[in-house]
């Protein structure tokens, strides 16, 4: 026997799907976390739990569908990322924009894929390689769009921009 269902498809290529009651938990339960710690004990604490959050999260789905969904995963590697960077920076601003850079990244992703998929031989529009580039090319356009300005301006002695004001 070859593992053929009686529609003929064969068992590995069939996968499993969550509950939407479950799933909406999972996608939800950390952003309504972050919200409850932050009312409470400040942005900082709530980055941390919104941070553990995601990473349990992350644990559940794969348990329950032994594989990692592709938009969790990127969700909390953003938030994994934005996260780090206000707790060691102690900068709220930076969780703060991690909504913007989450949907900006899912977008361009999106559009690329659409654009690129028709001049590649091979590469479909789901290939997640295709995403994780692209991804990874909007985070370096977007760290050196970021990063240019800041280093000069961390250069200007305050004073003189006050006293150029």
């Amino acid at each position: 026997m070859t593992g053929t269902n009686v529609t003929g498809t064969s068992a590995a290529t069939q996968r499993k799907a969550l509950n939407p009651i479950v799933k909406l938990l999972l996608e939800l339960g950390p952003l309504a976390l972050f919200f409850a710690v932050y009312s409470r004990l400040g942005i900082f604490a709530a980055t941390g739990v919104l941070m553990a959050g995601v990473v349990v999260t992350l644990g559940v789905s794969y348990a329950m569908l032994k594989r990692i969904p592709v938009m969790p995963l990127v969700t909390a590697v953003i938030v994994l990322i934005f996260g780090s960077l206000t707790l060691v920076f102690h900068d709220e601003t930076l969780i703060k924009i991690k909504p913007t850079a989450l949907y900006l990244l899912f977008a361009a992703a999106l559009f690329a894929g659409r654009w690129i998929s028709s001049f590649l031989y091979g590469v479909t529009i789901r290939d997640p390689l295709t995403y994780v580039v692209v991804g990874l090319l909007v985070v370096l356009a977007s760290a050196a769009a970021i990063l240019a300005p800041a280093r000069r301006a961390a250069y200007v002695e305050p004073m003189v921009a006050l006293r150029y004001e």
